[in-house]
């Protein structure tokens, strides 16, 4: 399948994907108070307030971030978000240019 008339490059679609768990100010808020309960929690919610960030999406819930785990275990847990959350976004761009994946040469 031939997308454009001239030759190169070209961008054919654009998608995105984000982890399911949304975090919102109030959220990280308390989650970082706890995360650091030696810190005034007027200090905490100042930092969240001044970040100018509204919505977070992270990979592992707020429980599993609270929780201790090795190295090993949270590159892993990120490896396997990045795998499914790179196929959603290629599949949905893939359909939005309603190509097959074998009209593809490069995916960025």
């Amino acid at each position: 399948m031939l997308l454009a008339s001239q030759p190169g490059a070209h961008l054919a679609s654009v998608a995105s994907a984000f982890p399911r768990t949304r975090v919102d100010r109030e959220a990280a808020t308390i989650a970082l108070t706890s995360l650091f309960p030696h810190e005034p929690a007027d200090f905490v919610a100042n930092l969240v307030e001044r970040c100018g960030v509204e919505t977070r999406y992270i990979v592992p819930s707020l429980s599993e971030v609270l929780e201790p785990s090795s190295f090993t275990a949270r590159n892993e847990r990120y490896r396997d978000a990045a795998t499914e959350l790179s196929l959603r976004a290629c599949r949905t761009a893939l359909e939005r240019a309603r190509l097959a994946a074998t009209d593809v040469d490069v995916i960025v």
